[in-house]
């Protein structure tokens, strides 16, 4: 399927629900992550084509490599823009190994976005949206503007009964931070690598 053109437009249109001060953390390298108690909002923002953070944020199969919880990925079912995905995270909390299991269904908008919700797992209701938008920055040191691509996710998350319900928001907003964290690094070692190639 042939990529939508990108339209590039102003940061501050695409992060309302960010302050002044956290899109300038944005623009130097911080990952932003805003909302509590199930609502969220994720930015990062990276230089690269629009295609490689494409290739990283639909690359299912591949999450088990580059984010830092996930230990098995599988694409259960593909049928068009359509994706039943299979991920196996597990992490340590308050000194006790955690194994959780969600499958989720994404479909692909135009190569610009991905809608997904919870179809099974040990969450009681999951769904939201990845989206890549093309920004224009002005870089202080040239005076010039340069094109980025922000990194959206939006999130709604409930969780299911179990021992650590009380700790999971806290443990959840961390892992949103973490997983954006190592999708832009993925998006940037990716960029090199096909820089270094050409």
């Amino acid at each position: 399927m042939t990529a939508a053109p990108i339209a590039v437009r102003p940061l501050s249109v695409l992060t309302p629900q960010i302050s002044n001060r956290d899109r300038d953390r944005l623009t130097h390298g911080d990952v932003i992550v805003t909302g509590q108690g199930g609502q969220y909002w994720v930015y990062g923002l990276v230089s690269s084509a629009r295609s490689t953070a494409w290739h990283v944020i639909s690359d299912y199969a591949e999450f088990k490599r580059f984010l830092p919880t996930v230990v098995a990925s599988q694409v259960l079912q593909a049928d068009g823009d359509r994706y039943v995905v299979e991920q196996v995270d597990r992490r340590t909390i308050m000194f006790t190994p955690v194994e959780s299991t969600v499958r989720t269904e994404n479909i692909e908008r135009d190569q610009t976005q991905i809608n997904f919700r919870l179809v099974k797992g040990d969450l009681k209701q999951m769904r939201g949206f990845w989206r890549i938008d093309g920004i224009a920055i002005n870089d202080a040191s040239t005076g010039k503007l340069t094109d980025q691509i922000l990194v959206t996710q939006k999130v709604s998350v409930q969780p299911g009964v179990g021992l650590f319900d009380g700790l999971f928001f806290g443990i959840f907003e961390h892992s949103l931070q973490e997983n954006m964290q190592a999708i832009c690094q993925e998006i940037q070692r990716r960029e090199w690598v096909a820089g270094s190639r050409g």
